[in-house]
């Protein structure tokens, strides 16, 4: 995948813009103060506009916190990832965005390292010995080893994206 030109996308899809071309069935913009324009929010259910699009092209709710830009916006709406979000943009202001399928290489890899780890995890909770030796000779909690469980998830998930995106030229 060619690398996007995010700012270039997000100046050519002006958020209220965009929301007002593409999506006023879904958020109609119900009011205009200055250059922000408000609308219900559609994270949650609401009769006054507490969603407000900015001129900088974020969005912010003042009722459930919920913030972006275009491109979040988007991919909330739709689904979609980060990269499909982009390609819908680019579609609709005429900015060409290509999108390779996915590595099979890098999805294989994903795969087998959520195995592993799920493997792991399992055999943990099945096996007293190697659970205790965790909770009583190394100290830790049933908590910490869930969160270093999470977080190794997290990091291979986040790895895997990184590799697959910025060095996909280089791999098989």
């Amino acid at each position: 995948m060619e690398d996007i030109d995010v700012e270039e996308l997000k100046q050519a899809a002006p958020i209220a813009w965009y929301v007002d071309q593409f999506y006023k069935d879904k958020i109609p913009l119900i009011n205009k103060s200055n250059n922000t324009y408000f609308a219900n929010c559609i994270f949650h259910t609401e009769k006054t506009g507490s969603l407000a699009f900015f001129p900088n092209g974020s969005f912010h709710c003042f009722g459930c916190d919920a913030h972006g830009d275009v491109i979040s916006l988007v991919q909330h709406i739709e689904n979609v990832s980060f990269q499909e979000a982009c390609k819908i943009i680019g579609d609709n202001v005429g900015i060409d965005i290509v999108l390779e399928p996915p590595n099979p290489y890098h999805e294989q890899y994903k795969t087998a390292m959520d195995n592993h780890n799920r493997r792991y995890w399992v055999n943990l909770q099945n096996n007293g010995e190697a659970l205790q030796y965790l909770l009583n000779e190394r100290g830790l909690t049933k908590e910490s080893i869930d969160i270093i469980i999470f977080r190794t998830v997290f990091f291979i998930r986040i790895a895997a994206a990184f590799f697959e995106r910025k060095l996909h030229p280089y791999l098989p």
